[in-house]
C-alpha cells in the first residue's frame, strides 16, 4: 500500500474529511493538497472546495473582527483573502465589506498626512527659532545640524553622546522619543499581524529613521515572501522570488525548489512521451522502440545491464501469435513524476491492458478436418510501471508490478 499512489491519496483524503468535520480547516487543507497530488478525483476536489470555502468563511469572520476593533489595514487584507477563497455566493457581501474598508484606510491615510504635515511644519520651526537664536559655527552647532540632516535615531545618539547637556539637547531627546514612539508602534503591528504588507511598512517608514527593528523586519519579510513562493510552488513564483531576493537568506533554497520543479508542462510532455512508447509497443514497432534507452539499461524488469540486442530480443518474445487484439490504456489521473536537482526524472502511473486471446487446440477436429480451439478469452491486467529517465529522457530504470489480473470469455 505504500507503493500505491490511490491508496495513499485515501489515507489523506480521510484525514481531510476527519479534521474538516472536526472544525480543523488549516489540517484538512494540508492533506486534502496531498491527495490531490496524488489522486485528483472528483470526490477529492469537492472536498478540497469545501475547505476552501471554511478557510474563506473564516477569514471573512476575522476580517469583521478586525473592522470593530478598529483595525482596519489587517481587516482589509483578511477580507482580499475570503474574496479569493469564497464561491461567488458570498461575494456581493465581501466586496462590500472590502469596498468599506479601502474608503475607511483611505481617510485615515489622508489625515495621518496632514499630521505628519503639521509635525514637520512644527520642528522645522522650531529648526529655524533655534539657529536664528543660537547662530553660530561652532562645534556644537555643526554637530546638531549633522544630526538634523540625517535625522535618524543614531545620529541624535551621536550628539548627546559629546553634548549631554547641550543647547540642543531636548530637541534631540524629543526627536529621538518621537522615532522610538513610532518606531515601537509599527513594530508591534508588524509582529501581530506579519505579512507582507505590515512588514513593508515598517521598513518604508523605518529604514532613513534607524529602526532597530530593520533586520529583524528585512528578514522577516523574506522568509513571507519566500514561504509565499513556496507555498505556490510554480516556476514563476520561484523565479520571481529569485530574481527580487538576490541575497535572499532562502536563495540557495528556491533555487534547489526550481531545478528539482516538474512544471504542469513538463508532466504532460512526459506523459505524450510514454504515451507514444506504449503506442509503438503495441503496433509491434519494437526496433523504434529502441531509441528509448541507452547502449545499455540498467535494468529492466527482473534484468539488469540489458543491451538494446537484448531488449529487442525481449520485445519480440512477448509477442503471443494467438492474440487477436490487445489494448493499452494510460492512466493519466495516476502519474506521479518527480526530479532531482541532477536532472534525473522519476516516474509511476497505472496502465490497464485488455487482450483478446485465441483458445487452446482441443484436439478435436471439425467438420472439414479443420482443428478445434476453445473459446476465446479476454484478458485484463492492471500494472503500475516505475521508470527513471536520464536528462537525455532515454530509459534507465524500468520495473513493472501487477497490482491484479482476471480472464473472462470473449463476447461473440
Amino acid at each position: 500500500m505504500e507503493n500505491n499512489p490511490i491508496a495513499q491519496s485515501e489515507i489523506h483524503y480521510k484525514k481531510a474529511l476527519a479534521a474538516y468535520k472536526l472544525g480543523e480547516i488549516f489540517e484538512a487543507n494540508v492533506q486534502i493538497r496531498r491527495a490531490l497530488d496524488l489522486n485528483p478525483s472528483d470526490e477529492h476536489v469537492q472536498l478540497a472546495r469545501s475547505i476552501k470555502t471554511a478557510l474563506g468563511e473564516k477569514s471573512l469572520v476575522k476580517a469583521k473582527q478586525l473592522k470593530e476593533n478598529k483595525q482596519v489595514a489587517e481587516a482589509l487584507e483578511e477580507a482580499k483573502k475570503a474574496e479569493t477563497d469564497l464561491p461567488d455566493s458570498y461575494q456581493t457581501e465581501v466586496i462590500a465589506l472590502i469596498q468599506e474598508l479601502e474608503k475607511t484606510l483611505s481617510s485615515k491615510s489622508s489625515m495621518k498626512k496632514w499630521i505628519t504635515r503639521l509635525v514637520v511644519l512644527s520642528t522645522t520651526a522650531i529648526v529655524i527659532w533655534s539657529v536664528w537664536y543660537l547662530y553660530n559655527y561652532n562645534d556644537e552647532h555643526q554637530r546638531w545640524k549633522m544630526a538634523q540632516n540625517k535625522d535618524n535615531l543614531q545620529s541624535y545618539q551621536s550628539y548627546l553622546a559629546t553634548f549631554p547637556s547641550g543647547n540642543y539637547s531636548v530637541l534631540a531627546r524629543a526627536r529621538m522619543k518621537e522615532i522610538s514612539e513610532q518606531d515601537d508602534q509599527l513594530w508591534i503591528q508588524a509582529i501581530t499581524y506579519p505579512s507582507k504588507s505590515t512588514l513593508f511598512k515598517y521598513i518604508e517608514s523605518m529604514e532613513n529613521l534607524g529602526g532597530v527593528h530593520l533586520d529583524e523586519a528585512f528578514y522577516m519579510l523574506d522568509s513571507v515572501e519566500f514561504n509565499l513562493a513556496a507555498r505556490t510552488g510554480t516556476k514563476e513564483a520561484l523565479s520571481s522570488y529569485i530574481q527580487t531576493h538576490p541575497e535572499g537568506n532562502f536563495i540557495q533554497t528556491a533555487q534547489q525548489m526550481l531545478k528539482i520543479l516538474v512544471t504542469p508542462e513538463e508532466k504532460l510532455e512526459l506523459v505524450a512521451y510514454m504515451k507514444s512508447f506504449y503506442e509503438l509497443f503495441q503496433s509491434g514497432a519494437y526496433s523504434e522502440l529502441l531509441q528509448y534507452f541507452n547502449p545499455v539499461t540498467a535494468v529492466f524488469i527482473n534484468q539488469a545491464n540489458v543491451s538494446k540486442a537484448d531488449l529487442l530480443t525481449l520485445f519480440e518474445s512477448s509477442k503471443n501469435p494467438d492474440v487477436v487484439r490487445e489494448e493499452i490504456q494510460f492512466d493519466d489521473s495516476s502519474v506521479v513524476v518527480t526530479k532531482t536537482a541532477e536532472g534525473i526524472i522519476s516516474m509511476s502511473f497505472i496502465l490497464d491492458s485488455k487482450r483478446e486471446v485465441k483458445g487452446a487446440y482441443t484436439g478435436e477436429k471439425g467438420f472439414l478436418g479443420t482443428k478445434k480451439r476453445a473459446p476465446s478469452t479476454q484478458q485484463y491486467a492492471n500494472q503500475e510501471v516505475q521508470l527513471q529517465l536520464d536528462n537525455r529522457k532515454k530509459i534507465t530504470h524500468y520495473k513493472v508490478k501487477l497490482l491484479s489480473s482476471r480472464k473472462t470469455a470473449a463476447e461473440e
